[in-house]
């Protein structure tokens, strides 16, 4: 029984630090200025989330058209 309970633990100790670790932060950040391959953003109060070197993923916003009479 005490071994069950500690394999039980212990595996919801792993899974908690998975989901932990897949989680990214998700600011919503403004292009101020584009020079060739370089592109500087506005993140506002939360642009201290990132360091110096930190690769990001950036998606483009979405454009929906709302149709109606």
């Amino acid at each position: 029984m005490k071994t069950k309970l500690t394999g039980l633990v212990l595996a919801a100790i792993f899974t908690m630090g998975v989901v932990g670790v897949g989680w990214a932060a998700n600011v919503n950040c403004k292009v101020e200025k584009v020079e060739g391959t370089k592109v500087t953003l506005d993140c506002g109060s939360r642009s201290d989330e990132f360091k110096v070197g930190t690769q990001v993923k950036v998606k483009k916003a979405k454009n929906v058209a709302i149709e109606g009479c």
